[in-house]
């Protein structure tokens, strides 16, 4: 019956009808097999625990990236809710419709806070009444910005962006009789303020070009490696904001400066609590320690397993070759111990078996071969021409269970129309047998010579 194979199914080559060469074609193919398979598995074992280390490196190098320019943005919302009362402040402590603000005192320990918190800040403070519009300044003049459609009743703190500049923007308006007062305080994202975050944070702040950040998908994955999960490499960090579009009140996102990322820094900040060492760091050195131990243990059990059954499976491989070729006295080295090192010994033992098996099957055949001549010579023994009497016909005939024999008859011509029949059967078989009846053969003709005076005591042949 044919059974149809698998679609796609690789058929093997017939295997060999006889003994040996089937048992070396089954070996030969085992090995090709087992060897191809601890290569795979040596190949994703050492591959996978790489990737894994590979991955872990990357995923640190992400999180130091990622918290150093965490660190700024963090430091900048901080000085945006600090900034939050500084319009309200103003306007709090002024009566702008009465007239200039400039002679009040009540303004004096605002200007100290915020020439103190907020140095390169910029305020003002514009009155909209019958008479016109009106600025009142006591610190350095800020350009005239006009509330914007979108800006909330309530005032509005934060981050913008206006005519390609970053700034945080802290703007009240208020009506208070005939007049509107506008109170705005703004804080440009510049070189002075990259140093403050520099000095607050422990990190180098870097001030860029202010550009919109976008992420895109057609990037290519050498330049995402390198500058995201690759330890060491000094391009910095983007610092990125979402900031609200001055003008149009749209939300988005924007780079506002680079930061170099510190190791050192971002180790220590996890290390410590307070101004001791945390444990959990020796909880975890020790168990990456053993992570690592384990992984290298297992690779390199892996690899010395691997190569201890393809040592095994090539040397099993040669040996079956030379015993196909008849020498039955090769011997397989044991390498190894446990189940590869007893196949090894089972292998061998195999072979001995083989070849006493050689040795018994040479003597038989040398043994079959002189049975084969014994067997001639005793032919040569029996009657080969029966004699011929008047009025009786002789004839006679033995067929031996064996190669050789025990039974006997012969023909004795006693002269005078007068013969001797001898007829006799050794007790046994084989090659003892057949040596009693030839003794027996030789005793009754010598016997029958003595006996009989004058009678030519011959066979007929």
């Amino acid at each position: 019956m044919i059974v149809p194979n698998c679609e796609g199914a690789t058929i093997p080559p017939p295997l060999p009808t006889g003994g040996w060469p089937r048992m070396e074609h089954l070996l030969r193919r085992a090995w090709s097999q087992v060897r191809w398979k601890m290569v795979g598995i040596i190949t994703f074992t050492g591959a996978s625990a790489f990737l894994i280390a590979g991955l872990a490196i990357a995923a640190l190098n992400v999180v130091v990236r990622r918290e150093s320019a965490n660190v700024v943005e963090k430091e900048i919302q901080v000085l945006v809710q600090a900034s939050r009362s500084i319009a309200p402040a103003m306007l709090d402590h002024t009566d702008v419709c009465l007239g200039s603000p400039t002679n009040s005192a009540a303004l004096e320990p605002l200007a100290a806070y915020t020439d103190e918190a907020f140095p390169q800040a910029l305020t003002s403070l514009i009155v909209e009444n019958t008479k016109g519009v009106r600025s009142f300044v006591r610190w350095p003049v800020a350009p005239r910005v006009k509330p914007p459609a979108w800006l909330p009743e309530t005032g509005f703190a934060g981050l913008v962006v206006d005519r390609g500049q970053i700034e945080i923007r802290n703007v009240v308006v208020q009506q208070r009789g005939g007049c509107n007062a506008t109170a705005i305080f703004s804080l440009p994202l510049e070189s002075e303020l990259a140093k403050r975050l520099s000095s607050a944070a422990g990190i180098e702040v870097t001030t860029v070009s202010p550009r919109q950040f976008r992420v895109h998908p057609s990037q290519r994955l050498l330049r995402t490696m390198l500058d995201n999960f690759v330890p060491g490499i000094s391009r910095p960090a983007a610092v990125v904001l979402s900031v609200r579009d001055w003008e149009t009140g749209v939300m988005d996102d924007w780079v506002a400066y680079s930061v170099q990322p510190s190791y050192s820094n971002t180790f220590e900040d996890v290390a410590r609590l307070g101004s001791q060492t945390a444990n959990w760091v020796w909880l975890l050195a020790a168990l990456s320690l053993t992570v690592l131990l384990l992984d290298t243990a297992g690779v390199w059990m892996s690899i010395r397993f691997g190569s201890e059954i393809t040592a095994t499976v090539d040397d099993l491989s040669s040996a079956s070759r030379q015993i196909a070729g008849g020498n039955f006295g090769w011997r397989t080295p044991v390498r190894s111990k446990g189940q590869l090192g007893d196949l090894i010994c089972n292998f061998n033992e195999m072979a001995i078996a083989l070849e006493q098996f050689q040795k018994d099957e040479t003597a038989r055949l040398r043994l079959e071969s002189e049975l084969q001549v014994a067997q001639r010579v005793q032919q040569y023994l029996y009657p080969r021409v029966a004699p011929v009497l008047r009025g009786a016909t002789i004839s006679g005939r033995t067929l031996a269970a064996r190669t050789i024999a025990g039974d006997l008859y012969d023909f004795f011509d006693l002269g005078g129309e007068r013969i001797g029949i001898l007829c006799a059967d050794v007790s046994g078989k084989g090659v003892p047998a057949a040596l009693m009846m030839a003794n027996l053969q030789a005793i009754a003709r010598a016997h029958l010579g003595d006996r009989i005076d004058g009678w030519a005591a011959r066979p007929l042949r």
